[in-house]
């Protein structure tokens, strides 16, 4: 016989030392022992436990999802102690779809941050209109939660490290980071006036009683801000959320168009922003649709390659578009785009198998997100790759006729003089032209006894390439 309510009281003991709150899971776990000690069970089994799990009729999926995970962590918890044999499963929960979050134009930030700055002065509250024009901004360029900004303390900022100090988070983690100049000089003066309009407050952003502003407050001037500043026809509904959505996506498209490897972002990001989970930040890879088309460091040939295999699809099997799923895929039929590339689209064989890997990439992909596709995956990953049994007879300039050509451009004129550069950095260092179209001043590094050149390839990849002396006197002549 199993004493419940012991054992959740030892359960939020133990969530308390982690730094989780008891408000989190008290209230549903007391109702749950109210149906279990008033329909007199004993076990802490399938029979027993499962019939309160049941989706009431008043709940939505989200509603359901919040009352019985704590459940469901009492489960994990006993299982660990040796109270019970069972723990409440997932697949109970249901499914829920996460709703794509609307990301802010810069446009509209401006307007909406401008509508900000005209707060007029309240005389029962002094401090609101030096506040509104900062509690937002500060959301936005640090990519806080809205309660880690709205509950932030004076003591929590830092003019002289320019860093913020964030006390509570959703993971219940602390964590200390560093704020740019601007910023910190913004919250430096809005600290200096609303001191002397508030001084006996502990609180960043205090509200007339001095405590922080409830999170209604946040939501509903936030709101008329955006009210009076969107654009005409837009209905878009919003939240303060919103700003966080933005800073993140933000800052993906800053690295992607610095060709920056994501994957080696991803944690810096992750960190800055509290998240628990790498896959927590890289979903806002995914709220860029449209700013993706722009970047200069996405390879889209991938991208139209599964293109391809689609409209093969289409064609081949006659399934409408709407309807092609991964119901529609097999081993077979990528075996036979990918001689239908060859022999129908005169595909050389690199090409073929440039194609046949962004398939595999992309099965692998919908694989790792939905383990029903793994079968699926591992069938076309074995497919292997094709040989070029074509003999090519590599070509190459005589020394007579390399000299030939770097005498051509006119040396007095500047654009000879660019031509010829480029022409002898590529001999150099044996790259791309691409690769040489794209380097800038600061990847040509000279300062040191080995100069050398920063080099940005296929795949964002980056590579050291040393380079002669001699090619490094044209550079400076």
């Amino acid at each position: 016989m199993i004493n419940l309510p012991e054992a959740i009281q030892e359960m939020l003991s133990y969530k308390e030392s982690l730094g989780f709150s008891r408000k989190t899971y008290e209230s549903y776990l007391r109702d749950f022992n109210k149906y279990f000690s008033h329909g007199g069970h004993n076990d802490f089994t399938a029979e027993t436990v499962l019939p309160w799990c049941e989706k009431r009729d008043t709940e939505t999926p989200e509603g359901f999802r919040r009352r019985v995970t704590p459940l469901r962590e009492l489960s994990k918890y006993m299982y660990a102690m040796g109270y019970t044999d069972y723990i409440v499963p997932t697949s109970i929960f249901p499914i829920t779809r996460r709703t794509v979050p609307y990301i802010f134009t810069d446009g509209e930030l401006r307007r909406l941050f401008a509508e900000s700055d005209k707060e007029p002065y309240c005389k029962t509250n002094p401090c609101r209109h030096l506040i509104i024009p900062v509690i937002y901004r500060l959301i936005y360029f640090c990519g806080l939660r809205p309660n880690e900004g709205r509950e932030l303390k004076r003591s929590d900022f830092c003019y002289e490290d320019k860093t913020l100090y964030i006390r509570k988070n959703k993971s219940h983690r602390e964590r200390l980071i560093p704020v740019s100049a601007g910023v910190a000089d913004m919250c430096q003066q809005y600290l200096e006036k609303s001191r002397a309009a508030f001084p006996d407050t502990e609180y960043m952003f205090p509200s007339p009683t001095g405590e922080p502003y409830q999170k209604r407050w946040l939501a509903d001037t936030f709101r008329r801000l955006w009210d009076a500043s969107k654009p005409e026809g837009n209905s878009t509904k919003v939240r303060v959320y919103l700003l966080r959505h933005r800073y993140a996506t933000a800052m993906f498209m800053k690295w992607l168009d610095e060709k920056a490897d994501l994957n080696a972002m991803l944690p810096y990001l992750s960190a800055y922003m509290g998240h628990s989970n790498f896959s927590d930040t890289a979903y806002y890879i995914h709220l860029m649709p449209e700013n993706l088309l722009a970047s200069a460091a996405v390879d889209w040939e991938k991208l139209d390659a599964l293109n391809l295999f689609i409209d093969y699809i289409n064609a081949s099997q006659g399934t409408p578009l709407a309807d092609i799923s991964f119901k529609c895929i097999s081993r077979e039929l990528v075996e036979s785009f990918l001689m239908w590339l060859e022999t129908d689209r005169g595909y050389s064989v690199n090409s073929r198998n440039q194609r046949m890997c962004a398939v595999k990439s992309f099965l692998r992909y919908a694989a790792e997100k939905d383990k029903i596709l793994m079968p699926l995956f591992l069938d076309v990953k074995v497919i292997p790759k094709k040989k070029d049994t074509r003999v090519r007879e590599i070509e190459f300039f005589s020394e007579s006729a390399l000299k030939a050509i770097l005498e051509q451009p006119d040396r007095n004129k500047k654009n000879g003089q660019r031509d010829l550069f480029f022409m002898i950095l590529m001999y150099d260092t044996g790259a791309r032209a691409q690769e040489i179209l794209d380097l800038r001043l600061c990847n040509i590094r000279m300062d040191g006894n080995n100069p050398y050149v920063v080099i940005t390839g296929k795949g964002a990849k980056t590579r050291n390439v040393p380079i002669m002396e001699k090619t490094c006197k044209h550079l400076k002549s």
